[in-house]
């Protein structure tokens, strides 16, 4: 996948995490970039490996991700006009 392509799906999948941690109530949900996954046999297509360009999923632990009081004042300054 050629690099300009990769970063307005990178841009995408960000924005659409953030979103979707709101709706799914999932505060650590993440986008990993360039996972290798093991042999796995898809029916109809057969084994695939390597490299995953995007994988999403939720993030072990139990702090926080993507809320800091630094993020939130910034949203506030570029988007002034909308409440948050």
């Amino acid at each position: 996948m050629e690099m300009g392509v990769r970063q307005i799906i990178g841009y995408f999948l960000a924005y659409a995490v953030d979103i979707a941690r709101g709706l799914f109530k999932m505060e650590r949900l993440v986008v990993h970039t360039e996972i290798e996954i093991p042999v796995v046999d898809i029916p109809r297509i057969g084994k695939v490996h390597g490299p995953m360009d995007f994988l999403t999923s939720p993030a072990a632990g139990g702090l926080s991700m993507g809320s800091s009081p630094i993020k939130r004042e910034l949203m506030v300054i570029r988007y002034s006009h909308v409440a948050i």
